[in-house]
This record gives C-alpha cells, structure tokens and sequence, in this order.
C-alpha cells in the first residue's frame, strides 16, 4: 500500500477562528460542540475535528492526513472509513493524545480488509454474470437444435422435423401410412442429424413436398449401396441395423 504522509497540528495554531466570534455568553439554545468528520479533497483524505457553538465554527483541527497515489485509492479509504463513522471521534482522540502514527495500522487494516471485500465481490459478480451469460447461451443454443420425433396423430404416422424443446418450433412434418415406412426412412434420416440446420434452411427455398421426395431418393440410394456391400439386413428395412458408415 502507499507510504503514509502525515501532517498533524495542535489546536493552538491550526485554523482558530478570530476571538470576535468566540461568544461571550450562551445565547438562546446555542451550545458548544465537537465534531469529527472525513474530509476528502482530492488524493488526499484527512480526520478533522470541528468545535463549533451554535452557527459559529470556532476551529478546525486536522489530526490525520493522508495523500494517497491515486484518487481511486483515497475514494476507497472514504468509503471504508465512513462505514466506521462511530468511530471517528475515538480515533480523534487518540491521534491528538498519541500521534497519528497510532492509527496508522488501525486505519491500514480497515482499509485493506474493505478493499479485499470489496475485490471479493467484483470477482463474485463477474462470476455471477458469467454464468448467466453462459445459462442463456445455453439455452439460447438449446432452443436453436433441430432434432426429429416420432408420434402418431389420427391413425397416421409421423415424423416431426422441430427447433428448439417446445412442439411450437415444428416446422415440418412428415406422414406415413404405415409404422414400417415411418420405421424404413428413420432408419436413414436418424443418421443425418449434422444435416437438419441445412434441411430447415431449404425448406425456406422450396417446398415442403419436394424436400421429403429429395430426401427419399437419397435413402433408396444409400439402400442400394447398403445391398451392394452386403451389409444390409434385407426385408421392408434395408438399414435397420444400418450405423451410417457409408
């Protein structure tokens, strides 16, 4: 931390005020008091003592002055220090009786403790907000996955071509007749997940129809290089146990 500068003066000489404004009586409800307050003046923050009686400052005394290398530093020190604000007219006292180089380490330790607290709950927040930003990429992303489900509707079987976990994000649906033709083209389409961004962008640039019958070709052609290899399973589902290798 900065080196401390401390410059420390006695009542006698430090800001009197002139005797004409010492009151010779007590007037009305006026009464002489002692005050103690923080006074940050740019880098520098001083402890003061005020005697006042009534409207009238009778003097000001500095019992501790620091100059802090930078603005930040001395705002910080304020802030520590005014969270401690009972404490200031001890403090007083025992600089003015004991030096200001007695609170010196008391002050250093409020003030280092306050900015390691205060560190803490920077570092804290930033990890708050880094994993909401992280919760809503997720989820952001989560709702930007296609993926294909199969359900049956009105006795007709059908393959749902869907963005994002909501049914609301259907955006194209494909029927069968028969369980088993369903079955025979998810036996080929379940292989092409990489491919789903890429097929719910053609849908915007042809039909809905056409795609499907696109799609169908290149399952039949797949059947047949499948058959070719010997690596069929033969029956109405050519690539039933099909793992995409070709």
């Amino acid at each position: 931390m900065p080196a401390d500068h401390v410059h420390v003066q006695t009542p006698a000489v430090l800001e009197p005020s002139p005797p004409a404004l010492w009151p010779t009586k007590a007037v009305g409800t006026d009464r002489t008091e002692s005050r103690v307050s923080l006074d940050l003046e740019g880098s520098t923050l001083r402890i003061v003592r005020q005697l006042t009686c009534g409207d009238t400052h009778v003097s000001r005394i500095v019992v501790r002055s620091r100059d802090h290398d930078e603005v930040g530093d001395a705002e910080a020190a304020y802030e520590a220090l005014g969270a401690h604000a009972d404490r200031l007219q001890l403090w007083s006292i025992g600089a003015m009786a004991l030096g200001p180089d007695w609170l010196t380490p008391i002050i250093s330790e409020i003030v280092a403790s306050f900015m390691h607290e205060r560190e803490e709950a920077r570092e804290q927040q930033e990890r708050t907000e880094l994993a909401a930003r992280d919760k809503a990429e997720r989820q952001k992303a989560k709702e930007n996955v296609i993926d294909a489900y199969l359900t049956n509707k009105n006795k007709r079987f059908q393959l749902l071509l869907q963005r994002g976990p909501h049914s609301s994000g259907v955006f194209r649906t494909i029927e069968f007749k028969e369980n088993w033709e369903r079955e025979r083209f998810w036996d080929w389409l379940r292989w092409q997940r990489e491919r789903f961004a890429d097929l719910a962008e053609d849908l915007k640039h042809t039909t809905g129809l056409e795609l499907e019958r696109r799609l169908l070709r290149e399952m039949l052609a797949t059947e047949q290089v499948v058959k070719k290899a010997g690596l069929g399973s033969g029956g109405r589902r050519p690539l039933r146990f099909w793992r995409g290798e070709i």
